[in-house]
C-alpha cells in the first residue's frame, strides 16, 4: 500500500482498500507509515465501522423488563411505533395522529394454536381463537386499517386453524376484496403428517375501499405479476420462536411496488 500511496501515482479500489486498512489496523500496524493523511485515514476507518444490526433479518434480544407500556408511542425519526391494539380505533387513531398512509402491509397471527411443547405463540395470547373469534379479529383490524390507508396487503397462510375462517373473512369483506397475490416460497417445508401436502406458498390478500384490481399508489402496467418467488426466512434465530418470520426483503418489495410515501403495519 505504501509503495503506491507515497508516489501519489496510483488509483484505488476504495472498497478493497477499506478492507485492507481494517485488517492492518486490527493487526496493530502503524497506519501513519502508509502515507495517508489523518483525514483520509479517519474517513476510511470510520466508513468501516458497522453500526446497528449485523444482519437485516436479525432482531435484538427481548428485555426481561420492557420499558414500553400500553399506549406508549415512540417517535423514531419519521417513524412512529406504538405499544397498542391494532383492533382498537382509539389506539390506531392516536398512532396515526390525523394522518393516512399509502398502504397497510402486514402479516397477522395465523391462529396456529397450541402445540405439545408450546403453551402459546405469543405472550398473553396463545393464538388459538375459535373460528368466530378469529374471523372477527381479521375483520376488525382490516376494516380499521382501511380507514387510515388506501390498500391493505395481508400476508397469511392457510392452515388447519384458520382455513374456514379465511373463507368467511373474505366473504365478510367481499366489497373490499380487490385481489390476491401468491408468494411462492420454493420447495416448502416437508409435511410431517401422512397424506398432507407440503406448504410451498402463502396468500397476500389485497383489500381496498374501491375493491378494483387497480392497486397501489404508484403507476405500473404489465410489470408486476400476481405470483412472485422468495425463499422464506429459514435458519434465523427467531424463526425457532416465531415460525412465520419472513425476510425484510418481502415488505421491501411491496414498498417498492406500491408505496409513494408511507406504510402502516398493525402487527
Amino acid at each position: 500500500i505504501a509503495d503506491n500511496q507515497l508516489p501519489l501515482n496510483a488509483g484505488w479500489d476504495i472498497d478493497k482498500l477499506k478492507i485492507e486498512m481494517q485488517e492492518l489496523d486490527e493487526l496493530g500496524f502503524d497506519l501513519d507509515l502508509i502515507g495517508f493523511d489523518d483525514d483520509m485515514l479517519s474517513s476510511l476507518l470510520e466508513d468501516l465501522t458497522v453500526e446497528g444490526l449485523t444482519d437485516e433479518d436479525d432482531v435484538p434480544e427481548f428485555p426481561e423488563n420492557p420499558v414500553s407500556v400500553l399506549g406508549d408511542i415512540w417517535q423514531l425519526g419519521n417513524h412512529r411505533l406504538m405499544c397498542g391494539d391494532s383492533t382498537s380505533i382509539d389506539d390506531v387513531d392516536k398512532l396515526m395522529n390525523g394522518n393516512k398512509a399509502d398502504i397497510t402491509f402486514t402479516s397477522p397471527p395465523y391462529n396456529a394454536g397450541k402445540t405439545p411443547k408450546e403453551s402459546g405463540k405469543y405472550k398473553n395470547d396463545n393464538d388459538s381463537k375459535t373460528t368466530s373469534e378469529y374471523v372477527s379479529f381479521l375483520n376488525d383490524f382490516t376494516l380499521l386499517a382501511l380507514q387510515y390507508t388506501d390498500f391493505v396487503f395481508s400476508n397469511i397462510q392457510s392452515i388447519s386453524g384458520n382455513k374456514t375462517a379465511l373463507i368467511e373473512h373474505l366473504y365478510n369483506l367481499k366489497e373490499n376484496y380487490a385481489d390476491v397475490i401468491i408468494w411462492n416460497k420454493g420447495k416448502g417445508q416437508p409435511a410431517m403428517a401422512r397424506k398432507v401436502l407440503n406448504s410451498a406458498f402463502e396468500y397476500i390478500y389485497v383489500f381496498s375501499n374501491e375493491a378494483t384490481r387497480a392497486i397501489g399508489k404508484k403507476d405500473f402496467r404489465g410489470t408486476i405479476a400476481n405470483i412472485f418467488e422468495l425463499n422464506p426466512n429459514k435458519g434465523k434465530e427467531y424463526a425457532k420462536i416465531h415460525k412465520a418470520t419472513f425476510r425484510v426483503e418481502l415488505p421491501e418489495m411491496f414498498i417498492d411496488w406500491f408505496v409513494e410515501s408511507s406504510v402502516y403495519e398493525p402487527f
